[in-house]
């Protein structure tokens, strides 16, 4: 069997999108792992399935690369506005669709230019979720590598790790990949190395759950915005620089998170299953 896919990125945090309703009867989690292979698959940090939606049209579903259940994805729910636009599936400016945090609203600012709104973020350790008696989890010791980070814990729909910095550490792969697995997270994390550059700018790099080191993350460029903001090193709007490229963030004063960057069409084909 070939199934049709089409592939795009943001700021180099690529995707796979597929088709729900043209799947066969397949694991879902197996498929993401195949077809997300950098050797042996298409190549991507996730894969994004498209099915029909309960209260709008269109639902979306994300697996990381190694399978597990993806939650949310800013930079994916970018990419599947833009197929949207491209394949002419909506008009207008604006595009909605379910995601785990609800009903998700991103917007066309402009050619492929999009605004995401990313909800609210959630500091409540049992929602996290976080294994901490607290509370939350804000500008606390976090000990890996022989070195002492101050870390805050935040979800944005899926579980961060926010470690400030001075510079971040040459082996902050090898310690974000154990922070990953971080007894205080039942469900693992997703961990962000940052560094400021005054209050409007931050250097960000990021391990990702399920996926590993890379180009960028939409939910951690807004986990670190809210953060700094929360630990006063950044102002309610900033600029995140990832190693894929910039990501402009703000915290409304309504309490939402919103993510805005362009967003890149690749290629489409066919993978023969």
């Amino acid at each position: 069997m070939k199934l049709k896919f089409y592939k795009l990125e943001a700021a180099g945090n690529d995707f796979v999108i597929i088709e729900g309703k043209k799947l066969p009867r397949v694991s879902l989690r197996s498929l993401a792992k195949r077809l997300c292979h950098r050797h042996t698959g298409i190549g991507a940090d996730g894969l994004i399935i498209v099915e029909k939606g309960r209260e709008v049209k269109w639902r979306m579903r994300i697996f990381n690369a190694d399978g597990s259940d993806g939650q949310f994805s800013g930079n994916g729910a970018r990419c599947l506005a833009h197929l949207l636009f491209r394949l002419h599936e909506v008009s207008g400016s604006r595009v909605v669709f379910e995601t785990v945090r609800g009903v998700t609203e991103v917007i066309r600012a402009k050619d492929n230019y999009y605004r995401v709104d990313m909800g609210r973020p959630v500091w409540e350790a049992e929602k996290i979720p976080l294994r901490f008696t607290k509370g939350s989890f804000i500008n606390q010791p976090v000990r890996e590598g022989g070195r002492t980070f101050a870390g805050t814990a935040v979800s944005i729909g899926n579980p961060h790790l926010v470690l400030f910095v001075d510079s971040i550490p040459q082996d902050w792969t090898e310690i974000g990949q154990k922070l990953e697995h971080h007894p205080l997270f039942p469900k693992g994390a997703n961990i962000e190395f940052v560094r400021v550059h005054g209050k409007k700018r931050a250097i960000v790099a990021v391990w990702e759950r399920g996926v590993g080191e890379t180009l960028a993350c939409g939910t951690g460029s807004v986990a670190v915005l809210a953060a700094g903001v929360l630990t006063g090193r950044l102002v309610r709007k900033a600029k995140i620089q990832m190693p894929g490229g910039i990501l402009e963030v703000e915290w409304s004063t309504d309490g939402r998170l919103y993510l805005s960057g362009p967003v890149r069409y690749l290629f489409s084909g066919e993978f023969e299953l």
